[in-house]
């Protein structure tokens, strides 16, 4: 009875000392411009993923959207696929999604071909070269597509995606690529068209700038969300954006919480004891114990426990 009591104590110890971190909501925000259903069927896979989406329209990218949603009130984004391909996202949006991804954010920006959209672009390599470091070069673009697209080519169509990323290659059943850019980096490729040719690249980890613990993806072709060139795979690739980045744990308890759990762990006694300083006002705290020689004592193993606080209502039986 005694051992059983005595783990029972360094656990509620642990938890009476260490912070207890809740887990907060996923959240995502779609900027888009109302291209078909692209911005609704990303939206749905969010959903379907656990996230609170919100869309919005706007023309200028927020400030601080880790922290604050674009209400302005506190709460922020996990995710932000900015889908405005045809939008300049600006020097102020530049910075801002710098923060974002620096902050811990994962960042999606989609553009489209070359031709008709370089100022959209453009930007957005500059985004990738001058905040994060990176290197890109847009090559050209992929031939063309009509609705439902029944002339797909290895040229227009991704026909592989990088397991480094994605949950396993999803071959050629992703989407049709039509009249894309395709491009080159130094980021980490997440999917190929049928000619090897890059049409999706990621920027994380060292890859990124010194302490940045986010994520940017680039990809140039708005027609792959739609519902006319997307295939059943498509919804794994836009979970794999986020579910890979922010699943893998970016921290964990502090150096002195370390020590105070190992001191834990080495102190050994005959007797039962539990290691207790709660501060606050209004709680109602029931101690039982069983048996002889119990003890509460301070959480520094040697000195009386400390309550503090007022109409604090003790029992202990």
């Amino acid at each position: 009875m005694k051992s059983t009591l005595f783990k029972i104590s360094s656990i509620l110890f642990l938890l009476l000392v260490l912070p207890i971190q809740a887990f907060a909501s996923k959240t995502a925000l779609i900027y888009h411009s109302n291209y078909y259903d692209s911005h609704t069927n990303v939206k749905t896979q969010l959903e379907a993923d656990g996230y609170t989406v919100t869309l919005s329209t706007t023309g200028s990218v927020h400030e601080n959207l880790f922290t604050n949603n674009i209400d302005g009130t506190s709460g922020g984004y996990d995710v932000v696929y900015d889908m405005k391909y045809n939008n300049n996202i600006g020097s102020n949006g530049k910075t801002r999604y710098q923060n974002f991804v620096q902050a811990g954010g994962v960042l999606i920006l989609v553009g489209e071909n070359q031709a008709s959209y370089s100022n959209t672009n453009n930007t957005m390599v500059a985004f990738i070269e001058n905040k994060l470091g990176g290197t890109v070069s847009i090559n050209g673009n992929t031939t063309g597509c009509s609705f439902n697209c029944t002339n797909n080519t290895n040229s227009n169509t991704i026909t592989t995606t990088n397991t480094a990323v994605t949950d396993s290659d999803y071959g050629s059943d992703v989407a049709v690529y039509p009249y894309g850019a395709h491009f080159t980096g130094d980021g980490t490729w997440v999917a190929k068209d049928g000619n090897g040719r890059i049409v999706w690249m990621r920027w994380s980890g060292d890859q990124l700038p010194s302490g940045y613990t986010g994520a940017a993806y680039i990809t140039f072709d708005i027609n792959q969300f739609q519902s006319e060139f997307d295939k059943a795979k498509m919804a794994n690739l836009i979970s794999d954006t986020y579910e890979t980045i922010l699943t893998t744990p970016q921290a964990g308890i502090t150096t002195s919480q370390q020590t105070t759990v190992n001191t834990t762990r080495s102190k050994t006694q005959s007797g039962n004891k539990i290691y207790m300083t709660q501060s606050g006002s209004g709680i109602d705290l029931d101690i039982v114990q069983d048996g002889d020689d119990n003890l509460i004592i301070g959480t520094d193993l040697t000195s009386a426990a400390n309550i503090t606080g007022d109409n604090i209502e003790l029992t202990i039986t």
